[in-house]
């Protein structure tokens, strides 16, 4: 990428405000080391890793590599098999333990977060390292006395010669003859040695050996003869302690060295892994999304916000490389050009790095190529170049790269020279650049370039708002409009004499005011066309919570009426119960009336009469059902050989003929029964209770008829 466009673009400061994000020093490193990816497939990993680890953050799973230091260089000296210091050793310890943790993070949430479980399952599995090096080496970077049995030996012994040595010396203290000697009475070192603050008058009449002074020659520093053995003794086995130490550091650093690539490779990944968490983090706090990513040139950024800005960012809304690929953004100066081009070309980089961008998650990039900026105004003294001459200076490098795949950004095209000349060179750039297909946003005042939007098919025009009322920039980009320089407005406010501006207008030529008045005027239809958008989004809202108000009427009215008709079956329930009751009392008074007459013609008329009243209740019994809209109960169809129980005869028959009318015949035994179905009831049964009961002898003929009321009927 051009070095040059990542500098006017401030991509590193950008890149160091993720950064500030990562917990160690490795992850810092590894974020400030990005550059855009010319693989999309690439970006698209990244972008997914991010996601997860953005997920990993919202479920209350962090990634911290507090502490960690780059230990490469390190690593790689033990691979030549240099001896490292113990500080070294405790930093690769450090990096080991941490690679552990994270591999065990991670890998617990392995489903949720796949591509992150195989990039931990990278980290080396050093426990055995990592074990010796927490066993030999403190957390001050102290060689501990575990480190080896041999230096445990010789530590206890250091330890009992000392003690030794004290002891005598701590004699001499207490003694008033020989403490009155002293500067002071207290034991002190000297070249590794134990010795007392000796008075200088006194340094004939002390039995010792002189090892220092001090500066003023006031005080000697002298060893006692009674310690001189047991000091040798000491030093002898500090020697031993130093050797020792060597020894293990040395046998530290051949571990290290023999597993130099694993470690290594261990460290990048713990670099990716904390750059990957940092770009978590500074999503969720600057509300940063990842952008859709496209092979079709396109660029779309919607509240977008420059990553730079803080406070109150008014966000912009743009795009190019759709139906156009050639944007002209024009306005009055510091109305937002020059940060909306810096706003499209910055985020373009970081997201082709994988980093999620301070805009709506509706946002789209494109893979592109190369990315050129001409922005600024970058006169050199000393190079001799003008302002017109550093901007060509840089035009001229990216013009033979321009294409479908480049993006050039370029403000304030053509200034610097001859207006007209410079109308000139900037229409011919822009129409080489045009017909590449190259994704093309530039900033002009120029109104030929304004001309070159809205006729030039692929190319459009956008305008940076401005507030003629405050002089103040909304920086709302609105395209499809070209902008006004608004030079004369802004000078009559600012109290340029009305005669001078008169002047200046006569000058400029009737021609471009009315080109101003057009502009003008396309910007009140445009505020009239926005203000009726903002009127019907309104009024939408309001049918949308009226519609809202409906559904949650019906749904309680819907609740309401299910209670209803609940109740109501419950109750239909109870007077079909009641029916069932008033029938079977119906029939009780029948029986009774049959059991009182004697001649068959009685009989019929009674039965005729029974059969009439059985009829009403149950039309009644059917009437009330429906009513009270309990469902009706299937009947079961009797066909020819079915068996069935006939209770007042306590015995089990067969059906001989399937059901005609209101009666099915039944055969027990040699007796031929007509029994009637009851179209009510838990199932459809024959209930001898409410069915007339005809006799047959052998020969067919009718023996009596009589009522049942005892049984279901024999239900089969």
């Amino acid at each position: 990428m051009d070095p040059h466009t990542l500098r006017v673009l401030e991509f590193d400061t950008a890149l160091s405000l993720v950064a500030g994000h990562a917990t160690c020093e490795l992850g810092r490193a590894r974020i400030q080391s990005l550059r855009p990816h010319p693989d999309l497939d690439a970006v698209r990993a990244h972008h997914g890793e991010v996601q997860e680890a953005i997920s990993a953050l919202d479920d209350g799973v962090p990634l911290v590599f507090g502490g960690l230091t780059d230990i490469g260089p390190a690593v790689d000296a033990a691979a030549r098999a240099a001896v490292l210091d113990a500080r070294s050793l405790l930093a690769i310890g450090a990096v080991l333990g941490a690679g552990r943790q994270a591999r065990k993070q991670i890998q617990t949430r392995a489903e949720r977060a796949p591509r992150l479980a195989e990039r931990s399952a990278r980290l080396a599995d050093l426990a055995p390292l990592e074990k010796r090096l927490s066993r030999a080496i403190g957390p001050d970077a102290e060689i501990l006395d575990t480190a080896s049995a041999a230096l445990e030996r010789i530590r206890h012994s250091i330890r009992a010669l000392a003690n030794r040595v004290q002891q005598k010396l701590g004699s001499f203290l207490r003694d008033p003859g020989w403490s009155k000697m002293m500067q002071e009475p207290l034991v002190t070192t000297r070249e590794d040695r134990y010795v007392l603050p000796i008075r200088q008058e006194y340094r004939g009449l002390f039995p010792g050996i002189v090892l220092d002074a001090s500066a003023s020659g006031a005080t000697v520093f002298m060893e006692p003869l009674v310690v001189v053995d047991l000091g040798n003794s000491l030093r002898q086995a500090q020697l031993e302690e130093k050797r020792e130490i060597e020894s293990i550091l040395r046998e530290l650093s051949g571990m290290v060295g023999q597993q130099s690539e694993a470690i290594l490779d261990s460290v990048e990944e713990i670099a990716w892994l904390d750059g990957l968490f940092a770009a978590a983090r500074y999503a969720i706090e600057r509300n940063a999304h990842l952008p859709h990513l496209n092979e079709l040139g396109f660029i779309r950024l919607t509240q977008a916000r420059h990553p730079l800005l803080r406070g109150d960012v008014v966000p912009v809304d743009i795009e190019v490389g759709g139906e156009f690929h050639t944007l002209i953004i024009t306005g009055p100066n510091t109305g937002g050009k020059t940060v909306t081009l810096k706003t499209v070309g910055l985020m373009t980089l970081l997201g082709l790095c994988g980093l999620p961008l301070p805009a709506s998650p509706h946002s789209e990039i494109p893979w592109i190529a190369d990315i050129f900026a001409d922005i600024g105004d970058e006169q050199a003294i000393v190079q001799n170049l003008s302002t017109f001459s550093s901007h060509i200076s840089h035009i001229v490098r990216f013009l033979p790269q321009a294409g479908p795949h480049t993006l050039i950004l370029m403000d304030e095209l053509g200034t610097g020279t001859d207006p007209r000349e410079g109308t000139g060179l900037a229409l011919s750039i822009l129409e080489y650049l045009h017909t590449r297909s190259t994704r093309t946003v530039v900033t002009t005042h120029y109104s030929e370039l304004k001309s070159f939007g809205a006729t030039w098919p692929g190319a459009v025009n956008a305008s940076v708002e401005f507030d003629e009322e405050t002089l103040r920039p909304t920086y709302r980009v609105l395209l499809g409009l070209p902008g006004r320089s608004c030079a004369l407005i802004i000078a009559e406010r600012l109290g340029v004499p009305g005669e001078v501006l008169d002047k200046a207008r006569l000058l400029m030529g009737e021609a471009h005011f009315e080109v101003e008045d057009l502009v003008e005027e396309l910007e009140q239809q445009r505020a009239q066309a926005e203000a009726q958008s903002d009127q019907m989004a309104d009024k939408l809202r309001r049918v949308q919570q009226l519609q809202e108000q409906y559904e949650a009427q019906l749904r309680d009215l819907r609740v309401r009426e299910a209670a209803v008709l609940e109740q109501a079956v419950k109750e239909g329930e109870l007077l079909v119960e009641s029916a069932r009751e008033e029938l079977k009392a119906a029939v009780r008074a029948s029986r009774q009336k049959l059991s009182a007459v004697s001649n068959s013609v009685e009989i019929e008329t009674a039965a005729r009469t029974v059969r009439s009243t059985m009829e009403q209740v149950m039309e009644r019994l059917e009437a009330t059902r429906e009513i009270a809209g309990v469902p009706a109960r299937p009947m079961r169809s009797w066909t020819a050989g079915d068996r069935v129980r006939v209770p007042r005869l306590h015995q089990t028959g067969t059906v001989v003929a399937p059901a005609r009318g209101q009666v099915v015949q039944v055969m027990v035994g040699k007796i031929v029964t007509l029994r009637q179905p009851c179209l009510i009831g838990a199932r459809a049964s024959l209930l001898s209770s409410r069915c007339e009961e005809v006799r047959h002898d052998a020969n067919g003929q009718r023996a009596n008829t009589r009522w049942d009321s005892t049984g279901d009927g024999g239900g089969g």
